[in-house]
């Protein structure tokens, strides 16, 4: 985890200026290859997964999507993210070769934290840690249908991938980009219209909390804190209006912070950690540290 005072204050894309035009639009327009950091093994490997049966039907579906990869990351006045062009399938096989190869994991993780400059294919996250306006911490239980992403587990509260409409297109890249991430992030999952966002989000609470690594897959996210003006009961009664989409999530949770702070605890507790999303344990403790909870509590987590 990156510390991240500096980055609650503002998160720039790509890194732009004007001299810096030519080479960001490049790496906006050309898709990541293994062969670029010296793996060209890797690249004939991923060509030997994209002929499995779940690859194949899921792009005869068309739903090997774009992803935009964290490729660079630098400070100066902001924190600067330089992002990449990748693919769902290719993201899902270097998440795979690092889950099932222990090896390959604590390498990659390594170069992470030495801040290596080498990237693999990852898939930018927003991970939500949304608050009610009477202080629930939201949780949602994760649908059936995102088989990919552990179903039925309990996640604080949201995820949403990076779009192209969050920073911009071709050279008008837009600076504020989370704030447009987020915007679209809750307009989709709660069924928001844009009235209603203006309303019931408070967009001044906003708290970009860190820049995290999910050692597990090889993913980062940027665990974000959003503050709600409606209350939690007001908000069910708004959704369940609303009808909104279970593709997302079946149920929502309601917890104080130091229920929030009991989650982290279960990630020491093998029979309950599979409850909860993985990357659960960091959103919720970013929230109770964020909230105050206990602090002697807190010390012995």
């Amino acid at each position: 985890i990156f510390a991240v005072s500096a980055i609650a204050a503002a998160v720039a894309i790509p890194g732009y200026t004007a001299e810096k035009e030519t080479e960001h639009q490049t790496l906006l327009e050309d898709e990541f290859s293994f062969s670029e950091i010296g793996e060209p093994e890797l690249d004939v490997e991923y060509q030997e997964y994209c002929q499995t049966p779940e690859i194949r039907r899921m792009r005869m579906r068309g739903n090997d999507r774009i992803r935009w990869m964290l490729a660079g990351i630098y400070q100066n006045d902001k924190i600067y993210l330089t992002l990449r062009r990748t693919s769902y399938s290719m993201a899902s096989f270097w998440w795979k070769k690092v889950r099932n190869n222990s090896t390959v994991r604590k390498t990659v993780a390594d170069k992470v934290f030495a801040q290596d400059d080498t990237f693999f294919p990852n898939s930018l996250c927003l991970h939500l840690i949304v608050e009610t306006l009477d202080d629930k911490l939201l949780c949602t239980r994760i649908s059936n249908n995102k088989k990919n992403d552990y179903s039925k587990t309990i996640a604080v509260t949201l995820g949403e991938q990076l779009s192209q409409v969050d920073f911009g297109e071709n050279r008008s890249y837009n600076n504020c980009f989370v704030e447009q991430w987020i915007k679209r992030s809750l307009i989709e999952e709660f069924g928001f219209h844009n009235e209603e966002y203006e309303k019931y989000v408070d967009s001044s609470s906003y708290r970009v909390f860190a820049l995290s690594y999910e050692s597990d897959i090889y993913n980062f996210a940027l665990p974000t804190y959003v503050r709600l003006r409606i209350d939690y009961k007001g908000l069910l009664t708004y959704v369940d209006s609303m009808k909104v989409s279970i593709d997302e999530f079946t149920e929502i949770i309601p917890k104080t912070p130091m229920e929030a702070l009991e989650i982290t605890k279960s990630w020491a507790l093998e029979n309950e950690r599979c409850n909860y999303h993985p990357s659960s344990f960091l959103r919720a403790l970013l929230y109770a540290i964020y909230k105050g909870a206990d602090r002697e509590e807190m010390q012995k987590q």
